[in-house]
């Protein structure tokens, strides 16, 4: 909504999501920052947040869509972030090891 005209609108959502996110929702699951954390503080503006949080997701092995990060615009202030990248790289160092162990198992695999 703040890119599309309504400035003050969407900024309380945002705001509250951030306030959610940060308050709430890690009394009701644990690894809360799983969720899009890194792209609420990417939207703030807050790019220090944003890598931390990012950080923490790959530190904990939450890699589910990953590519994103690699591929979406939104994404684009992170990318060429030292912390950010050294991150991405742990996630593409793991998916390139599970690669190699799956095509080890299909190699040593039965008929």
């Amino acid at each position: 909504m703040m890119r599309t005209g309504d400035e003050a609108l969407g900024q309380a959502l945002l705001d509250m999501t951030i306030e959610y996110i940060e308050n709430e929702l890690p009394n009701y699951i644990e690894h809360p920052y799983r969720y899009d954390y890194t792209g609420c503080y990417l939207a703030s503006g807050d790019l220090e947040k944003a890598i931390s949080a990012f950080e923490t997701t790959v530190d904990h092995g939450h890699y589910s869509g990953w590519w994103i990060f690699t591929n979406l615009p939104w994404f684009e202030p992170l990318r060429g972030e030292p912390r950010f990248e050294a991150a991405l790289q742990r996630v593409r160092d793991e998916m390139t090891a599970q690669r190699e162990n799956l095509a080890r198992i299909d190699a040593t695999a039965g008929p």
